[in-house]
C-alpha cells in the first residue's frame, strides 16, 4: 500500500544529550481501507462474518481511523442482498450472521463510504482439508529450531492456489505463506513454518485457505514487497491496488481486498 505520508526523523546528539524532533510532514489525500476477508471455516455454517472499514493514518498517527456511517453488503449468488450492520464496540467493523456460502459461486460487495461508491466480485474457492502435521527440532541455521510442517494433497487436474497463516500469541502479526500447484498438481505437499522463539509448549494456530488466482498475484506481489516484516495491511513503500474499484472516480481506488475462502484451521501444540 501507499504510505500516507513521507517520513523523516532527526535525530541531533547535543552535549551528551539525545533530542528527537519530530518534521511537520506533507500528508497524501487519505484513502479508504476495506478489509473484506470472507472466511467459511470447515465445520461451521459460514453465517458470522464481519468486513473492516477504515482511512489511512498519518506517519506519527497511531491509532485507527474506523469509518463508521458506511452502507455495506454483498449481493449473494441467488441476488440475495446481505446487509452488513456497524458493531458499536468495535467502531468500523462490520458484520452479519445471515451470510451464505456456496463454493465456487461469485459474489459482489457493494460499500458506500465518505460519498463514495465501491464494488468488488469474486468467487468463494474451496479449500482441501489439513492431513497432517510434523515436527522436527533441528531445523534452522543453528540446528536447534522448531519447524513445522502441515500436510495436505491437492487435488489433481484443477488449478489451486493456497494461502497459509500462521499465529502464535506472542507476536502480534501472522506469518504468511502462499502456495500454487504448478509443479505439484494431485501431489501430497505441505507448508513450513519457522520461528526462532518457537519452544515447547507453544500454541501454533494453522488456517489454511483455498483462494482465486487474483488474490494470489495480489497477495505475491504484497509479500515480495514486506518479506516477513508485516501484514497485507501494513503501510507499503508502493501502491499495489486490489479487485475494489472507486466506481465514481477509478483513480481514488480504496486500498484492501474482497476475498472469499473456504478455511481449514487446527492449533498445534508444539512438543
Amino acid at each position: 500500500m501507499k504510505r500516507s505520508v513521507i517520513a523523516l526523523l532527526c535525530i541531533f546528539f547535543l552535549y551528551g544529550c539525545e533530542e528527537v524532533v519530530f518534521v511537520d510532514l506533507q500528508e497524501a489525500e487519505k484513502r479508504i481501507v476495506i478489509d473484506a476477508s470472507i472466511k467459511w471455516i470447515k465445520g461451521t455454517d459460514g453465517s458470522d462474518q464481519k468486513i473492516r472499514i477504515s482511512k489511512t493514518r498519518g506517519f506519527y498517527e497511531e491509532d485507527p481511523i474506523p469509518v463508521t456511517d458506511a452502507s455495506v453488503t454483498i449481493t449473494m449468488p441467488n441476488d440475495q442482498l446481505i446487509t452488513f450492520t456497524n458493531d458499536e464496540d468495535q467502531p468500523g467493523t462490520y458484520t452479519t450472521n445471515e451470510f451464505l456460502p456456496e463454493l465456487n459461486e461469485t459474489y459482489e460487495l457493494n460499500v458506500q463510504a465518505e460519498g463514495q461508491q465501491f464494488r468488488a466480485t469474486e468467487t468463494l474457492k474451496p479449500v482441501v482439508p489439513i492431513d497432517s502435521i510434523t515436527q522436527r527440532n533441528d531445523s534452522g541455521f543453528s540446528g536447534e529450531e522448531i519447524e513445522i510442517k502441515t500436510h495436505y494433497t491437492d487435488p489433481a487436474g484443477v488449478e489451486n492456489y493456497y494461502l497459509f497463516a500462521y499465529r502464535v500469541p506472542f507476536i502480534q502479526i501472522p506469518t504468511l505463506e502462499i502456495f500454487d500447484d504448478e509443479f505439484n498438481d494431485g501431489n501430497p505437499i505441505f507448508s513450513t513454518y519457522q520461528e526462532e522463539d518457537l519452544e515447547s509448549g507453544n500454541v501454533v494456530n494453522i488456517q489454511m485457505q483455498g483462494i482465486s488466482r487474483q488474490y494470489y498475484d495480489y497477495l505475491f506481489l504484497l509479500l515480495s514487497q514486506v518479506g516477513d516484516s508485516g501484514g497485507p495491511f501494513q503501510t507499503r513503500p508502493a501502491t499495489v491496488r486490489g479487485n475494489i474499484i472507486n466506481t465514481d472516480n477509478e483513480d481514488n481506488y480504496p486500498f484492501g481486498y474482497f476475498s472469499l475462502s473456504e478455511v481449514d484451521t487446527l492449533n498445534y501444540l508444539v512438543q
